[in-house]
């Protein structure tokens, strides 16, 4: 059977991206790693926002650039 037939029965826009998708799965990963030691070295300190908090603003912050940065791509083509 042909493999690149069988992909893309399972996910129709995985032959669109490029490979892009492992790219921002990796960012985001960073994100959650690094606000997570900032995080963990605040909880440590019992400081008030700790590694819940700062995972999530650290992971939201990403996401919205990633959104930015690759999610308006064909509006910029446009002009």
């Amino acid at each position: 059977m042909n493999i690149a037939l069988v992909q893309a029965a399972v996910s129709p826009a995985a032959n669109t991206l490029g490979g892009q998708g492992w790219r921002q799965a990796g960012e985001l990963g960073a994100a959650l790693l690094l606000s997570g030691a900032i995080g963990l070295e605040r909880e440590i300190r019992q400081k008030d926002a700790g590694l819940r908090t700062h995972i999530l603003v650290g992971v939201g912050a990403a996401l919205f650039m990633l959104v930015s940065k690759y999610g308006f791509t064909d509006v910029l083509e446009k002009a």
